[in-house]
């Protein structure tokens, strides 16, 4: 359950890093902590979890656990406080029901490190952002076992397939076993839009993950790690989902 205390979640900080040790930990202050690449196994007192790319982590105020690096990886945070101190348990949300956030996460981690007059205020709307995505995903993940079945696969097929250029939303819903219009129901009954938009929204919030984090990558290649052998297809629909074009994006880095 989202903590109703949330509603209220007043910003603090952000930022992002790289994990290369495990460590024993006893929390400061509340934040969302999100899994950009790497995996963790975590220890908090009877309880034992492993988390791995995609997933989120709502880690309160005076919760004391351990972690065993599973793989080193990058990890986004937001820091938050709330009027009432939330219960010490880590809650987690799994990254296959969600959408790529990582983007949210980076944007607010970039924003705080300008340091303006309006940071704040644009850091509590993201954190106010993911609040949201975390509520309406908490309501969306009430499917009955055979509908679950009937998503396995086609999941699997699409997280190990989504940023190639092969990927086929043909197969997907082959894989399923079902008619299409009743899969594509059930799908965004659990991801909250349907197969298409899931692929395009994941393909270009990952572009917006490369074009901040490796300022090396050529836009060609950033196109072809996201599933576009068209540089010039790929940029038009950046330019048409975000507003800005893959160039003016990193260079306004938002």
């Amino acid at each position: 359950m989202i903590p109703y205390q949330l509603r209220e979640a007043r910003f603090v900080s952000a930022f992002r890093y790289h994990n290369k040790v495990s460590a024993h930990f006893r929390i400061q202050m509340s934040h969302f902590l999100y899994k950009i690449t790497g995996a963790s196994r975590y220890f908090e007192e009877d309880r034992t979890f492993t988390t791995s790319s995609g997933d989120i982590l709502l880690i309160p105020k005076g919760a004391e656990f351990s972690t065993a690096l599973v793989e080193e990886g990058d990890y986004a945070l937001i820091y938050f406080e709330t009027p009432e101190e939330l219960s010490p348990e880590i809650l987690v949300f799994p990254g296959d029901t969600l959408p790529d956030l990582s983007g949210l996460f980076l944007s607010a981690a970039s924003l705080w490190t300008l340091e303006s007059t309006t940071s704040w205020y644009l850091c509590q709307a993201k954190l106010m952002e993911l609040i949201g995505h975390l509520a309406e995903n908490e309501e969306r993940v009430k499917l009955g076992l055979s509908e679950q079945r009937i998503l396995r696969a086609p999941v699997d097929y699409m997280k190990k397939h989504l940023f190639e250029p092969a990927f086929s939303l043909s197969e997907m819903y082959a894989l399923s076993g079902v008619s299409e219009p009743y899969f594509r129901r059930i799908f965004a009954a659990l991801y909250g839009m349907p197969p298409k938009r899931y692929v395009l929204s994941s393909r270009i919030t990952r572009a917006r993950y490369l074009l901040m984090t490796d300022p090396a990558l050529r836009i060609q290649e950033v196109a072809e790690a996201v599933g576009y052998n068209d540089v010039f297809h790929f940029s038009k629909t950046f330019k048409k989902e975000t507003g800005l074009s893959p160039e003016t994006f990193r260079k306004e880095g938002v």
